[in-house]
């Protein structure tokens, strides 16, 4: 998924200000939730829009730590989520999505930028279409929740380009 200006902006710059920092949310949604679950690893929790420009939605305030895959030489590209404090009704919850293995549970993940929710409530993700991803293992656990995407379970497929010549023809020899 490539990034938008804005989103590159914020992270070449560290987002370490106030102004230009960002607020990463999840949400939850499987068939047997009555309601997609939105957490953020903001205090205090926020009502923002969803990508839709209509939905708005709270967010609530967790400890979330989100370890990206690793820069180095093997192939396995592996986003570790962990969520501290997920309470009785998310750890419920999420047991209960994880009961029924044929339906994967998607989590989505939004960023806001830090401005646009002190300034209103109608603040809107940074990216649109957000980043869906759909975990391979989920470990629930008293208060803590722990969760693998792996790169092969994204929801989109990655730009890949065959080699030819017939595209490249600097390639022949």
């Amino acid at each position: 998924m490539p990034l938008s200006i804005e989103a590159r902006k914020i992270y070449a710059s560290g987002g370490d200000g106030a102004e230009d920092g960002i607020a990463e949310t999840l949400a939850f949604d499987h068939s047997t939730l009555d309601a997609p679950v939105y957490i953020t690893s903001q205090a205090p929790g926020f009502r923002a829009l969803l990508e839709d420009g209509a939905t708005s939605v709270f967010y609530l305030p967790v400890s979330i730590d989100l370890r990206r895959p690793k820069r180095d030489s093997t192939a396995r590209q592996e986003l570790q989520i962990t969520i501290v404090n997920v309470g009785r009704e998310l750890s419920s919850k999420l047991d209960a999505a994880i009961a029924i293995p044929q339906e994967p549970v998607a989590v989505t993940y939004r960023i806001y930028r830090l401005s646009d929710i002190e300034a209103s409530e109608g603040a809107m993700p940074i990216e649109d279409p957000p980043l869906t991803l759909y975990p391979t293992r989920i470990l629930v656990r008293d208060i803590t929740a722990t969760m693998t995407p792996r790169l092969l379970s994204l929801d989109r497929l990655f730009q890949r380009w065959w080699f030819r010549t017939d595209r490249f023809p600097g390639l022949r020899r």
